[in-house]
C-alpha cells in the first residue's frame, strides 16, 4: 500500500523493444541448473559426473547470458547498469555477503544435525527466528 503512495509509476515508452528470449532462457538456465546442482550435490556426492556435469552447464548459461547482456538489443540485464562504478560494487559486495551468509546457514544447519543430532526440521526451526542458534539443552 505504502508502495503504491511513494515510489513513481515507470512504464516502458510505447515502441521499446521486447526483452531478448534467448538471454532471459540463458538466465533462467543458468541459475535453475546451480540451484539443481547444489540441491542435488549431496545426494549424488560432489564429484560425481551428474554433479559436476550440472555446474558445468550452469556455467556455459551464465556465460551466455553475459554473451547475450553484451550484443543483444535488448538483453534482460541491461548493460548499462554496470557503466555505474558505485552500482557494479554494489552488486559485487552484495553477492559476496549472500554468498557467506548463506554458507553460514548451510555449515549452521549441517552442525546442528550431524552434532547435536537434530532432525532436519528441527534445525530448519533453530535457524529461522534467527542466524545463530541456541546451544542445545541437556
Amino acid at each position: 500500500m505504502a508502495g503504491a503512495l511513494l515510489v513513481p509509476e515507470v512504464r516502458q515508452p510505447k515502441g521499446a523493444a521486447v526483452p531478448d528470449a534467448a538471454s532471459a532462457i540463458a538466465l533462467l538456465l543458468a541459475v535453475s541448473l546451480l540451484v539443481f546442482a547444489t540441491v542435488q550435490g549431496p545426494g549424488w556426492g560432489w564429484t560425481d559426473i551428474r554433479t559436476v556435469t550440472l555446474f558445468a552447464a550452469a556455467a556455459l548459461a551464465a556465460a551466455a547470458t553475459a554473451e547475450r547482456t553484451l550484443r543483444a538489443k535488448a538483453p534482460v540485464i541491461e548493460k548499462q547498469l554496470f557503466a555505474s562504478r558505485p552500482f557494479t560494487a554494489a552488486t559485487l559486495a552484495l553477492f559476496l555477503f549472500s554468498a557467506g551468509f548463506a554458507i553460514v546457514l548451510l555449515s549452521t544447519a549441517l552442525f546442528m544435525q550431524e552434532v547435536w543430532h537434530f532432525s532436519p526440521l528441527r534445525a530448519g526451526v533453530s535457524i529461522a527466528p534467527a542466524p545463530w542458534p541456541r546451544s542445545p539443552s541437556p
